[in-house]
This record gives C-alpha cells, sequence and structure tokens, in this order.
C-alpha cells in the first residue's frame, strides 16, 4: 500500500502496455493521428436493367454477363477456381422466404460466418452475413434482396484470405455500392449513382483478428499503421485536430497483460476528466469492459467511451470513440451502433491455446463406452458416469462424484436420437439454443471422424446464468445424432472449459476407428508428402516442446514435424 492507501500495483506502470496505450489515450486527451488512405474508386457502373440493380466497380474490371448470374472481377485474373477474388449478382426464382433462403446459404459455408443482418435497401427487405472459410481459404459476404413475387436477388464476393488485403476493401465497396433505379413497362432500369443511399450500413471484417462490425456506408474506414487497427470517422469530417468524431479498434498484444481491469488501470491512471463505473459483460464468449467518459476542462470539451475485449490470451481488441460535447449527442446514436455491431468470428472456446492449456493440465483417467451411441468419451477419474436405453431414450450423464457445497456445479448430459437424411444440423442446433444468449458463433467441427457443429450459449441472468458449451454429431454409421451439453455457472466457466476440451478432444469410435485424440487434425495422410523424415520412431515418449504436449507412440508409429501450413504434427500410422 502507498501512503493514500492505495494497491501500489494500480501505481506501478506495465511498460508493455505503454506504447498501444498512448494510442487509445490520444482519445482522451485529443493528440492523435490518423493514417490516410484513398477510398477505393469505383468509376464504372453496370445496371442490371431487368431489375433495376445497379452496382459501381473498378475501371480495370471486367463484366461477364450469364443468364440470370452477372460476374465481376480483375480483367488479368482467371476467377474459375471459385476462389476469386470475385463479386457476382445472382437471381433466385420461385424463392424459400427471405430467412430460409439465408439460413441455407450460411449452412453451406466451410468454416465461419458472422450473425445474419436483417435491414432493408430502399425500402426491400435484405438479410447477409460475412464468412471465412478455412478450406479453401477464403473470405467473403453473401446479400439477399427481397424483389417482388418469390423473387430474390443476391449478392456474393469471394477472396482469397491471402489476397484480403488487396481486394477486400474493394469488393466491400461494390457491396455498399448497389442502389435501385425504376424497372419500366420494358424492363429497363434507369439506374442510380453512388449519390443515393443503398444500404444504411456496410460491413467491415478484419483478417488478422477475426472480427468484423457495420458502419455507416457516408463513413470512411482507415486502416492503421499495425494489422487489425481502423478509423472510422463522417466523409465529410476533418478529424486530424483530434476532435473527433470517430470510432478507432486498437489492437493491445503484450505477454504482460494480464487482464482487462489491469488495462484499463494503466489507461486511465492521471487522465483528465469524469470516467463511468466500469462495465463487465462478455461478447461471443470473452470477456468485456466498457467505460464512458466526460472532459469538460478540455477545449474544446469533449465526450467519449473505451470498450475492451479480450480476444485471446495477451491480446486485448480496445474500441473506442470520441467526438466534442456540443455534437457528440448527434453521434451516440452511430458510435453505439457500430460498437454493438462487432462480433468475433472465432469462439475463444476452441483457440489452439486452450487446446494446449487442455492437453497439458487435465487427467482424463476413466474411459466410458457408451454403447448406444458407439462412442466411448473418457472422464477424470473421480467422475461418476450413467447411461441409459430406456424406451427409446438413449442418454448419459456425468458429473463430479464429490458435490461439495462450495465446488462449482459441472455436468455432462448427452442423447442419441435417430437420424434422418434431409435434416438440418444448424436449425436443430438453434432449437437447442431457444431463448437463450447466444455468445459463440455455430461452428463445423469433426469429432472422432464424424461431422457436426459446435456452440456455446448462456441461459438466464446474473447469479442464475448458466453456460452451456453443445457439441451436436451425426453419427452416421449408427443413423444417430448425438447432442453433448457441457455446463456450469456462467462464473465458473472460465475454469471448465479446458476440461471441456479435453472430454471433446477425447471421443473416439468404439468400433477402433479414427480417434480425436490422437488425430485432432485431419486423419487421411496424403498432405505429408512421400518421403517424410520423423524426428522419432515410436516405441517411447514425444513430447512437443512448443505446446507441452506428450504423446506416447505405438511402437510401430512416428511422429512427423509439417511445415506449420498444411499441418504442424503428424503421428503416422504404418502403411
Amino acid at each position: 500500500m502507498n501512503n493514500d492507501g492505495e494497491p501500489l500495483m494500480i501505481k506501478r506502470p506495465v511498460w508493455g502496455l505503454i506504447f498501444g496505450l498512448a494510442l487509445l489515450a490520444s482519445l482522451l486527451i485529443g493528440s492523435g493521428g490518423v493514417y490516410a488512405q484513398t477510398p477505393p474508386s469505383l468509376p464504372e457502373e453496370y445496371t442490371w436493367q431487368v431489375y433495376g440493380l445497379s452496382i459501381h466497380y473498378p475501371s480495370n474490371w471486367t463484366v461477364v454477363e450469364q443468364e440470370n448470374l452477372i460476374s465481376f472481377h480483375p480483367a488479368d485474373r482467371d476467377v474459375s477456381d471459385g476462389q476469386g477474388p470475385e463479386l457476382v449478382l445472382f437471381v433466385v426464382l420461385d424463392a424459400d422466404a427471405l430467412d430460409t433462403l439465408i439460413s441455407t446459404y450460411a449452412g453451406q459455408i466451410n468454416g465461419t460466418t458472422s450473425d445474419v443482418v436483417a435491414d432493408t435497401l430502399e425500402g426491400r427487405a435484405t438479410r447477409s452475413f460475412t464468412y471465412n472459410q478455412t478450406d479453401p481459404a477464403t473470405q467473403g459476404a453473401v446479400l439477399l434482396i427481397e424483389f417482388e413475387n418469390q423473387t430474390v436477388l443476391g449478392l456474393a464476393y469471394i477472396v482469397r484470405s491471402s489476397e484480403a488485403k488487396t481486394f477486400l476493401p474493394l469488393l466491400e465497396a461494390m457491396h455498399g455500392s448497389v442502389s435501385f433505379g425504376t424497372v419500366s413497362d420494358t424492363g429497363v432500369g434507369s439506374g442510380i449513382s453512388l449519390g443515393g443511399q443503398a444500404r444504411n450500413m456496410q460491413t467491415y471484417q478484419d483478417a488478422a483478428y477475426q472480427y468484423t462490425l457495420s458502419y455507416p456506408r457516408t463513413w470512411v474506414l482507415e486502416p492503421g499503421e499495425t494489422q487489425g487497427e481502423i478509423t472510422l470517422h463522417p466523409q465529410d469530417v476533418d478529424i486530424s485536430a483530434g476532435n473527433g468524431p470517430e470510432f478507432v479498434i486498437l489492437v493491445l498484444s503484450d505477454p504482460s497483460i494480464t487482464g482487462l481491469d489491469q488495462a484499463l488501470d494503466v489507461l486511465l491512471e492521471g487522465q483528465p476528466g469524469e470516467f463511468s463505473e466500469r462495465l463487465a459483460g462478455t461478447l461471443d464468449g470473452a470477456e468485456t469492459r466498457f467505460v464512458t467518459y466526460s472532459n469538460p476542462d478540455r477545449d474544446p470539451s469533449q465526450n467519449g467511451a473505451v470498450y475492451m475485449i479480450q480476444h485471446s490470451e495477451g491480446v486485448i481488441l480496445v474500441a473506442g470513440y470520441r467526438a466534442i460535447t456540443d455534437v457528440f449527442s448527434q453521434y451516440e446514436p452511430t458510435f453505439e451502433s457500430i460498437r454493438q455491431s462487432i462480433h468475433l468470428l472465432s469462439a475463444p472456446a476452441f483457440t489452439s491455446e486452450t487446446i494446449s492449456e487442455t492437453v497439458s493440465s487435465v487427467r482424463l483417467d476413466q474411459p466410458f463406452e457408451w454403447e448406444a451411441a458407439g462412442l466411448t468419451l473418457y472422464f477424470p477419474g473421480d467422475w461418476t458416469v450413467e447411461a441409459e436405453d430406456a424406451d427409446g431414450a438413449m442418454t448419459l450423464f456425468a458429473q463430479p462424484e464429490s458435490l461439495d457445497a462450495l465446488a462449482p456445479i459441472q455436468m455432462v448430459q448427452a442423447s442419441a436420437m435417430p437420424w434422418a437424411e434431409g435434416l438440418d444440423l444448424r436449425e436443430l442446433a438453434e432449437s437447442t439454443i431457444g431463448s437463450a444468449s447466444t455468445i459463440g458463433a455455430v461452428e463445423e467441427v469433426t469429432v472422432a471422424g464424424y461431422e457436426g457443429l459446435a456452440y456455446d450459449f448462456v441461459d438466464g441472468e446474473g447469479d442464475d446464468a448458466l453456460h452451456f458449451q453443445g457439441l451436436m454429431l451425426v453419427v452416421e454409421d449408427q443413423n444417430l445424432m448425438v447432442l453433448i451439453l457441457f455446463g456450469t455457472p456462467e462464473s465458473d466457466w472460465k475454469e471448465f472449459r479446458p476440461l471441456v476440451n479435453a472430454i471433446i478432444a477425447s471421443i473416439e469410435r468404439n468400433d477402433g476407428g479414427v480417434s480425436s485424440r490422437l488425430f485432432p487434425i485431419r486423419a487421411d495422410a496424403y498432405w505429408i508428402g512421400a518421403t517424410p523424415t520423423p524426428v522419432l520412431q515410436g516405441g517411447s515418449t514425444y513430447t512437443w516442446e512448443d505446446y507441452g504436449i506428450t504423446v506416447q507412440l505405438p511402437s510401430d508409429w512416428q511422429a512427423v514435424p509439417g511445415n506449420g501450413q498444411e499441418y504442424d504434427l503428424a503421428l503416422v500410422s504404418p502403411a
């Protein structure tokens, strides 16, 4: 303690944070700078005359017209492999309801998707989402527009993740330039230039840190010098004086960061103005803190806010906004709309840090063969596991043997039920969530060779809130769908999560098939190469030092290092 009775840890600076926090602190004192970027140039205009739909595109791109589909891509690029860079307009005739159709497209994405955004385009209902695919590594977006007579117009774009920095701003600008003219009796549209507000908001997706947000079409997005950092502000406002109005996202990445509260302590210490109490929350499974401030003594006086998101271990995303007091109320709704649109595209529960923590610190000594589902799961030795197969109900329940009154509640509950072709797994997953608040994206996973979905949600509020992680698998050879729910109070989820991931990683087939305990990566071995060089022959213990993972290799197996792209490490069985 110091002489004022305050903890010394709050007064002691964390030097690893100083540089990054200084950038954010400029929001509070008004001395920040921005990194200018010329908005994408879209001088050409194309009008799809049958529907009166207009779009702007770069002069060095070409337009290819096909029946019910229009393709835009760079004139010197072959996009026949379907990985872009390309934007297409298309039409769906006799279409399903808009929500059903957008869910169908989202379900076909081999990767993660953002939440579906319901909006309007010049009075017509729209649905849209962004996506990030892993195989092949591509990014893009899909927009559906309700036209008339069960006709839906669509826009979709795609680009390789490796080229996203070059082409994504262009594709997003084209996406935002869409507008309607009028359709005459002959089916010819007049076309409208960019001056018309085609959509109120447009979407930005960050490739480096996997977050997405929406911002007004009338605002400019300027990237910072560091990946993941951006500045947003109205097109017609000069923010060089440090008065705003502006919305920024900064990245604090340093091993010395021990949490959001410590980062806020360092940021706010010594800053002028008045600050609200910090509000704790969650965003897609990640912890958050939110603080508003006012600085009436500054000339001109200024208001603003700081929003911190614990992106991953040692990495914090910081959103901040500000404007001078006289106009702050005018911009605050827009600021809050942008802040509340932020989403993380990768659920924190499935990061490599979590997997490393799981393998190195959790012991699963108790295998349990769930005969009804054809699966074996591994649990801690001090857990009780029960299964029932009566009256057609195939269930499993597991929990710690000793339920001390002071110990957190932890449970695993599973059900197996008949599976029929044509069922929509994503719809079934969403039905298990019900009215609960989803905090993690529904992600495609493969466990023990079976494809499925994983997702997080919270049921209840305050002290009564329970955090669940669901795993839904299609066990095709058994004609079953298996649902496994892991649950604990929301306040205890961080401690329970490593055990959850370990149990999921332990699942294997009873028939001796692929085990996800040994193969968290793809099971087929064609990508290893013709002449792999083993780092260890079987019959002894191998430790993967980078992650603290230790495995015991059978006598005729090998451990083979990868190149860090297709794979990092393979455990290879004999041919």
